[in-house]
């Protein structure tokens, strides 16, 4: 006898073959560069060295990472004067902050799956569900 999956664990399946497409074939490859695009993502812009800490990265290592985002438009360099000594500012990129978003919206879907055990509904749809519940 063959088990048939649920709903719930079709949907889960379908969003991780999503979010494995998403990052395949792009510098995401590397959990580095997915960590950086996550931090900048919230931050916006960080320092090298910042970046550096984070990722546990020597400056060879995460210049390396930084030039393939940079290559592929997820992030953008410049360096800024901070009092006598220059530093190295990385900047999140449009597309950058488009594949932040996406990310994050198919992690939501998969967490809302495995909370409420169906993928059929958004986020949206659940507060609105919830909040209805109140009264």
């Amino acid at each position: 006898m063959g088990s048939s999956l649920t709903d719930a664990e079709n949907f889960r399946r379908f969003v991780l073959t999503q979010l494995a497409e998403e990052i395949t074939d792009t510098p995401f490859k590397s959990s580095i560069r997915l960590i950086i695009i996550m931090s900048l993502g919230v931050s916006k812009r960080m320092r090298l060295t910042d970046l550096m800490k984070l990722t546990g990265c020597g400056k060879g290592s995460i210049s390396n990472h930084i030039d393939k985002l940079e290559k592929s438009g997820f992030v953008t360099t410049h360096d800024a004067s901070f009092f006598t000594s220059p530093r190295i500012v990385v900047e999140i990129t449009k597309k950058g902050e488009e594949f932040y978003d996406s990310y994050l919206s198919m992690l939501e879907k998969i967490i809302y799956s495995q909370v409420h055990g169906d993928g059929e509904n958004s986020t949206a749809d659940s507060k609105t569900e919830d909040s209805s519940n109140l009264s």
